[in-house]
């Protein structure tokens, strides 16, 4: 792919000088919404909302040529499937004999922008303040920064577009972005004085053999008790992880850390998804079915890539639905890398999101899905947590070509991918106390205990805190962390419950 010098980036904005600017502007991704044009807004294709059928003609139906997201059966007999017409994702489940249908992706006005990525490759940092320089004069402020080692991070806003402007000292490349999805950063935060310590829970979740409509053995949930005893919910298990029982025994543990009662008000400061897979969603999206009027949701944060480009699964959309429909004022953050953003007492700093991989040319990312994932890294006053997502070894790469251990190490760390893939050196330079494990722990014994021990070079085995064991909470107190909180598993089978 050609470059060019002194091209401009954006429509409206001064060209960029001294470095090699890419021909190519990428797609971001979306925000709470995307831009589909629906036509036939009631079409739902191969079945029909109410529709009775026999199993075998329901079953003929299917082998007609529908083109497929997922498929899934239940305990109680019933089958759910997902499947694309005229670019819409449509819902089907039959159960007793007869077929409801509805749509996934209500969240779609045509009128929605994505992010625009434009990357400058052979550059310096002369060069990159200079343009940050052009964009002041031209009259836009800046709205948030910060740098972490030899990187740089800039927000700019004028009449409403915000513009993000990120400098990689090591490798020499700027990415900027301009951005119509997001709150900006000055208005994302706030200040709280402390009522409570903070305190970190993994959620225990049922962690087996993955069998489709039964058993899964990914899915990973966080809770963050704040400063001010509000929360941060990160990312929700599987379906075949959620139960009547399961999904009551996470709004109790939020009650019961918040000193709320059960028919209270839970104030969630955000709920942050590390990803668009749905293991990373699901238990949020039925706690919000299921409590909605019991939780006062304030932020939204997340930053899923270009669905042309990667795999959004259908499972996102009942979250995102459901965000739209009942609280329609919350604040929305599209993360990126150098974002630094206080919730009452405690910092939440982006170390990577998936931009940060683009390169001048081939692949908009690097890697593959899970390489999209966002690292975060959560601070409260010595203490911290690095959560992975699901990253792989190229997200990995990117990460150790910008930092060192002075931003990478935290006291707790989140195993990437529930520990599936390997990761080369992270760990070693993360250099955790803690890890918190979204797997079984019979894993840790199975083929891929060399992962573990990977891990396990700089994390003692006997600090090794597995969601598939039991919820387990660390607090932080008097400037140090201890593992003060277990509760065991909730170990329900499947049963049918829909998110």
């Amino acid at each position: 792919m050609s470059t060019k010098k002194n091209q401009e980036l954006f429509a409206g904005l001064p060209p960029y000088s001294n470095g090699q600017v890419s021909e190519k502007t990428f797609n971001g991704g979306y925000g709470l919404c995307d831009s589909r044009v629906i036509e036939n807004p009631d079409d739902t294709g191969a079945f029909k909302n109410g529709e009775k059928m026999s199993g075998d003609e329901f079953r003929d139906r299917i082998e007609s040529g529908l083109t497929f997201r997922s498929f899934a059966y239940s305990p109680t007999g019933s089958v759910r499937l997902v499947y694309l017409h005229n670019n819409r994702m449509v819902l089907a489940d039959y159960e007793n004999g007869t077929v409801s249908t509805s749509f996934l992706d209500m969240y779609c006005p045509g009128d929605a922008k994505p992010e625009l990525v434009r990357v400058v490759t052979g550059t310096d940092r002369e060069a990159f303040l200079q343009y940050i320089g052009a964009l002041e004069k031209g009259g836009f402020r800046q709205t948030g920064r910060s740098e972490l080692e030899n990187n740089l991070f800039l927000e700019y806003e004028k009449d409403g577009r915000l513009i993000e402007c990120e400098f990689f000292g090591n490798t020499k490349k700027a990415v900027f972005i301009d951005d119509p999805c997001s709150c900006p950063l000055d208005r994302i935060g706030y200040e709280a004085d402390p009522s409570v310590c903070v305190e970190w829970f993994q959620y225990g979740l049922n962690h087996r053999r993955m069998v489709s409509g039964f058993t899964c053995d990914c899915g990973m949930c966080y809770v963050l008790r704040l400063s001010d005893n509000s929360l941060v919910v990160v990312d929700g298990g599987e379906v075949e992880q959620i139960t009547a029982r399961t999904a009551e025994g996470l709004w109790n543990l939020m009650c019961r850390i918040t000193a709320t009662p059960a028919d209270g008000k839970i104030r969630i400061a955000a709920w942050y998804c590390t990803h668009a897979h749905n293991d990373h969603a699901e238990m949020f999206a039925f706690l919000l079915k299921q409590h909605h009027e019991q939780l006062e949701l304030e932020r939204v944060l997340f930053n899923y890539p270009d669905p042309a480009e990667t795999y959004i699964v259908p499972q996102l959309y009942h979250v995102i639905n459901r965000i739209r429909e009942y609280y329609p004022d919350v604040l929305f953050r599209k993360l990126h890398t150098g974002d630094r953003i206080r919730l009452a007492g405690e910092h939440l700093t982006v170390l990577q999101s998936h931009e940060a991989g683009y390169g001048a040319e081939g692949s908009p990312f690097t890697g593959h899905m899970n390489d999209t994932s966002t690292v975060l890294k959560v601070e409260s006053g010595p203490c911290s947590l690095l959560l992975l997502g699901d990253i792989d070894q190229a997200a990995e790469k990117v990460l150790l070509e910008n930092y060192t251990e002075k931003a990478l190490h935290a006291n707790v760390v989140q195993a990437a991918h529930h520990v599936f893939n390997f990761l080369i050196s992270l760990y070693d330079v993360v250099h955790a106390d803690y890890c918190f494990v979204p797997q079984n722990p019979s894993q840790r014994y199975g083929g891929d205990r060399f992962k573990f021990a990977q891990i396990a070079k700089t994390v003692p085995y006997h600090h090794f805190l597995f969601a598939g064991a039991g919820t387990d909470g660390l607090k932080i107190e008097n400037g140090g962390l201890s593992h003060y909180f277990h509760q065991p598993l909730i170990a329900d089978l499947y049963d049918g419950s829909r998110p």
